[in-house]
């Protein structure tokens, strides 16, 4: 067990330094280049966004004092300031409304291609991740469902697939009113428009949760039956991790590509804000399910529903940090934005 413990913070760290490295580059890449105009509104319509901060209203010239205080405050201003703390909560309702219509349409499917027996063991690499209590909910709602028996999975199935796509739809549409107003814009796209591209990044995230799944516990289960050297076996197993650090960044980068309404957007691989949020959704999850293991007691302040709060607040957590990523490329952008302008308009 500390053997694994140890091999696990060493994968972390080298996740973190790939993820770090290729930010570094990319934000040296993005400052020598030319500026993107289409990411910036008008100064009076970031005023009128009340982003006082970053401009005033005559013309658009920058508040310099302003742009030099710290810049962890300010990142935290703008959460606070934009109520993304809420934003957070609609989204992890949402995304606890999806879960178990998705298990039940996970176990369906599974059912056609393996044992659905064994699918509450496939679960458990995810237990790095998610805290001790959550992930016995989980198991125990796919045992439950896989012992209910296959003839209501079929006549079930149809339903739960809905129900699950409505709520992970309503989670996403949340996740794109959460990264529009980080970006201080408001969202001009169509109805139809929005719920095609909440329903296209739904998919895009049941594809990504497959291969996180697989990631996470397909490769340790495959290398189990091959034969080769303990080591090359140990150290293939904690190669998923750098795998799923990348496989996050790419989540995070069409996030941040498709879900908020901007003007001329482009695609940017990977961002300061994206690489923060995919390490810190990492980190946050390892702390916090060591936090629920070793000191929390919800159990015994929410009985029954300690698991479901815990689930909760796990998704409420992760959104945060999501947007709080946005906050930061958004920021970013003002001050190099501010940077590129006339000397003029900083007197």
């Amino acid at each position: 067990m500390a053997d694994r413990d140890l091999g696990d913070r060493w994968s972390t760290a080298i996740a973190a330094l790939v993820v770090l490295a290729i930010a570094r580059y990319s934000r040296t890449h993005q400052r020598t280049g030319q500026p993107n105009e289409g990411l910036y509104r008008s100064s009076a319509q970031i005023d009128n966004d009340r982003d006082e901060h970053a401009r005033t209203a005559d013309g658009g010239s920058i508040d310099i004092p302003e742009r030099r205080r710290n810049f962890n405050l300010v990142i935290i201003e703008r959460v606070s300031r934009d109520n993304l703390t809420l934003v957070a909560a609609g989204v992890a309702f949402y995304a606890l409304l999806a879960l178990f219509p998705a298990l039940g349409v996970t176990v369906s499917l599974y059912g056609l291609i393996a044992d659905p027996d064994q699918i509450a063991h496939q679960i458990e690499g995810f237990g790095d991740l998610l805290p001790p209590e959550a992930l016995k909910l989980l198991t125990d709602a796919l045992q439950s469902i896989v012992q209910a028996g296959s003839s209501k999975h079929d006549i079930a199935l149809i339903t739960s697939l809905l129900v699950s796509l409505w709520s992970a739809k309503a989670a996403l549409s949340s996740i794109m009113t959460g990264l529009t107003i980080a970006y201080r814009q408001t969202d001009e796209r169509s109805f139809v428009v929005q719920n095609a591209i909440a329903l296209g990044l739904t998919l895009g995230g049941i594809v990504f949760a497959i291969v996180a799944l697989v990631a996470l516990a397909g490769i340790p289960a495959l290398l189990s039956l091959m034969p080769m050297d303990d080591r090359l076996r140990t150290l293939l197993a904690l190669g998923r991790w750098p795998v799923l650090a990348m496989l996050v960044l790419f989540a995070t980068a069409v996030l941040y590509r498709f879900a908020p309404y901007r003007t001329e957007p482009k695609w940017r691989w990977i961002t300061w804000g994206s690489a923060f949020a995919a390490l810190a959704w990492l980190a946050a999850s390892a702390l916090f399910s060591f936090y629920v293991t070793h000191f929390s007691s919800y159990d015994a302040t929410y009985g029954s529903l300690g698991a479901v709060v815990i689930l909760l607040l796990w998704f409420w957590v992760g959104t945060l940090v999501l947007l709080a990523g946005a906050e930061i490329d958004a920021e970013l952008e003002v001050r190099d934005k501010a940077s590129l302008e006339p000397a003029k308009s900083l007197r």
